[in-house]
């Protein structure tokens, strides 16, 4: 019998590979932001500004790089999942005796999770950072 995504023995271990990856993700993010904006990008974003763009214009670039540097890892473990490297969910279920094809799709499974929660949290960051960089009169 299938056992609830609710119990312990299952959301725990998923929670636990969101959670890791998420907090890896996030803090490329946050470590690309803000390099971007003390060193490099910092002349280009006020410019910007005081020529009257909005903030969002203003710091695409800085988003789409951040974005990028904070999300590559996550694409390229996903990329390759299955064909140069077996997680160890799917091996643990495999030497469980679990058939390699439901081990699989629990696999996917997972990766969707982790990649969605990646990808959500690391957008919501970097909006939520700099908008509050930048206030009400785009300054």
């Amino acid at each position: 019998s299938l056992v609830p995504w609710f119990h312990a023995r299952t959301w725990i271990p998923m929670a636990g590979m969101m959670f890791g990856n998420t907090l890896a993700a996030t803090t490329l993010a946050i470590q690309t932001l803000t390099k971007s904006l003390a060193v490099t990008s910092r002349d280009s974003v006020e410019w910007s500004l005081m020529r009257g763009a909005t903030w969002k214009e203003a710091t695409r670039s800085v988003q789409q790089q951040s974005l990028t540097t904070a999300l590559t890892p996550t694409i390229q473990g996903l990329a390759v999942t299955g064909l140069v490297h077996i997680p160890g969910m799917m091996t643990g279920q495999i030497v469980a005796g679990q058939e390699p094809t439901q081990a699989a799709f629990y696999q996917i499974v997972a990766n969707l999770g982790i990649a969605s929660t990646v990808g959500t949290s690391v957008q919501l960051l970097v909006h939520s950072i700099l908008k509050g960089m930048v206030d009400t009169q785009h300054h």
